[in-house]
């Protein structure tokens, strides 16, 4: 019987769905695509899905809360 030895360093993931970021942060989804054609978002484009950096979502994040009252 083989083992299997995986090592995790960092479970945060690189990049999320638009949608998964929508879900995540109350941001409808529209608001989010937006965001990507006005340039307030650069989404990373492979293999056809529009994925956003955990970095992106930082800064979106901060943003918004610094925003609020």
């Amino acid at each position: 019987m083989k083992t299997r030895r995986h090592i995790v360093t960092d479970t945060r993931r690189a990049a999320y769905r638009i949608r998964e970021v929508a879900q995540m942060t109350g941001i409808p989804a529209s608001t989010i695509r937006a965001r990507i054609r006005s340039g307030d978002i650069n989404p990373i484009t492979s293999l056809g899905v529009w994925l956003i950096s955990a970095d992106d979502l930082e800064a979106i994040l901060s943003k918004r809360l610094r925003n609020q009252p």
